[in-house]
């Protein structure tokens, strides 16, 4: 009989050698299996990897707006189907993979169409909304229009009529409604006082801050400049007369309106402080107490010099300046001038 001869493998000389990758394989899952704990396999591994490279293939390219729709559905279907994979590989179970897959196929199906769908709806609703901002803009065009070719006497009576229309737009907090209209009077007047003044509440309603501050004190530079072309002796009407009287001059400037308009570029002003540090918090303190003053400037017959609280500002005179003298004291400011010109006039305003 023939001696045993050694092949080097270990194995009996007619024993069938194992495939090296089917080798390769067996060591590395063993490797994985000991490093997790005997959690993951290298199957469970794979599937987490190619989760992972396919979320991160979504995220990296959802901007693209035409391919999403494609990844939603092919993230969704390999996701289905790669998440079962460890658990059904192996020889038994590999009859499985047919209905693994019929089930992933559905599953993206139902994505696709309910992507698909949703893309659709967007364009609809982008072309509506850009179809409607064309209809309008074709609509406010049409209004300044119609205004600029009516004579001074009837374009007056539609100035004044408008302003009880942009009174009772703006209590209704109809805010855009009132831009529409206030802007449309503006092309055709463009120092109309109520069309100015009403363009700064509707952004104030819409709690846009920078272009409300913008809006109001364009209307105090342009009081300014009506004044100082005034011949002498004429009548100011912006620092004369009640709220209402505002409502029956053409121009629509009153005392009360300029002085409203200060108020509310104060409580602009103080929000804005509230929000700031340093050197810009003072900044704006300043600016508040700036305008409070000028406000105060304002007199009309049978009001003081400041405001209580109203719906459109629930911040009232008082407060505003009770606001800067802490925030200024607090910044260890309490006998700076700021603080004590605020204290002045809140003593001037029978403040409690």
């Amino acid at each position: 009989m023939d001696p045993v001869v050694d092949n080097g493998t270990g194995a009996a000389p007619g024993a069938p050698m194992a495939a090296p990758s089917a080798s390769l394989f067996k060591r590395v899952n063993a490797s994985i299996r000991k490093h997790t704990a005997r959690y993951l396999n290298l199957a469970s591994a794979v599937t987490l990897l190619a989760v992972a490279s396919i979320l991160f293939l979504c995220v990296a390219l959802w901007d693209i707006d035409w391919l999403r729709p494609i990844l939603a559905t092919a993230g969704a279907g390999l996701a289905a189907f790669l998440g079962p994979i460890p658990g059904i590989i192996s020889p038994e179970a590999r009859s499985k993979w047919l209905v693994t897959i019929f089930v992933s196929a559905l599953i993206a199906a139902g994505t696709w169409f309910a992507t698909q769908d949703l893309a659709n709806r967007l364009e609809a609703s982008e072309a509506q909304r850009l179809a409607l901002n064309a209809r309008l803009d074709a609509n406010n065009g049409a209004t300044t229009a119609l205004l600029q070719k009516l004579s001074n006497e009837a374009k007056d009576d539609v100035f004044l009529k408008a302003a009880n229309v942009l009174h009772e737009l703006q209590l209704g907090h109809k805010y855009q409604s009132v831009l529409d209209l206030a802007q449309s009077m503006l092309r055709s007047r463009p120092e109309n006082g109520t069309a100015l003044a009403y363009v700064g509440y509707a952004y104030r309603g819409l709690q846009n801050m920078p272009e409300a501050k913008k809006a109001l004190q364009t209307y105090i530079s342009t009081v300014e400049e009506l004044k100082n072309r005034a011949h002498d002796g004429a009548l100011d009407e912006s620092h004369d007369g009640a709220g209402p009287v505002c409502y029956t001059r053409v121009g629509g400037l009153c005392a009360e309106r300029g002085a409203w308009v200060e108020h509310l570029l104060a409580g602009i002003s103080l929000r804005y402080a509230w929000q700031s540090t340093g050197h810009e918090r003072i900044t704006a303190f300043n600016e508040a107490l700036n305008h409070e003053i000028e406000g105060a400037g304002y007199n009309w017959s049978g009001k003081r010099k400041g405001f209580d609280v109203e719906d459109e500002e629930p911040l009232s005179s008082c407060a505003i300046l009770q606001a800067i003298v802490d925030g200024l004291s607090a910044m260890g400011s309490s006998t700076g001038e700021t603080v004590q010109k605020a204290k002045s006039l809140r003593a001037s305003m029978k403040c409690g």
